[in-house]
């Protein structure tokens, strides 16, 4: 992982079982708060990634966090 023009980045370097972000294979990919990372066989969580105000282009997000975010809009909220 680095961190260049204020984003995290991971890069798969060839590896036999690839670098998997939120469930999609990726070579070279930012990262952001709440990402799931897989590497082999552990699992990492991003904490702090990249901040949203660096970002240009929004990588493709996991359908199943998009249903997950859609439906906590959705609820109400309470004051306080």
């Amino acid at each position: 992982m680095s961190y260049a023009n204020r984003q995290w980045r991971i890069t798969d370097l060839d590896s036999l079982n690839g670098v998997w972000i939120n469930g999609e294979r990726m070579h070279e990919a930012a990262l952001y708060d709440g990402d799931r990372v897989r590497i082999g066989g552990c699992v990492l969580m991003v904490l702090q990634g990249t901040p949203l105000v660096a970002v240009k282009k929004k990588r493709k997000t996991d359908p199943q966090l998009r249903v997950i975010k859609d439906i906590a809009e959705a609820l109400p909220r309470k004051a306080g």
